[in-house]
């Protein structure tokens, strides 16, 4: 995950994006919002639209969680944490909690 970060580190400044928290959390919160739009139609939780494209609603839940990985990388850079890290803290409170 650390290349992942330093990649979307290069990324952010060749493309100039801004690393404005709140505008950060607000776009992940927006994108995760988007992704779960997908998933409830794939799962038939919830309705189309009439005119929704509902072609290829694997490529298109592929794509949000893409989305969301771009904000959840930069949220990272701008507050200087190491994601793998952290994930594998997570990983390892979560076996523990889980034990069978």
């Amino acid at each position: 995950m650390d290349k992942l970060q330093e990649k979307q580190a290069k990324i952010t400044k060749q493309c100039g994006f801004h690393n404005d928290l709140v505008a950060l959390g607000l776009g992940a919160s927006a994108e995760i919002g988007e992704l779960s739009d997908y998933i409830a139609k794939y799962s038939n939780l919830k309705k189309p639209k009439p005119g929704d494209d509902m072609s290829n609603l694997k490529d298109k839940i592929a794509y949000e969680c893409a989305d969301v990985l771009v904000y959840i990388l930069q949220i990272a850079n701008e507050l200087g944490f190491n994601l793998e890290e952290v994930y594998d803290e997570k990983c390892i409170h979560l076996l523990e909690r889980h034990k069978k």
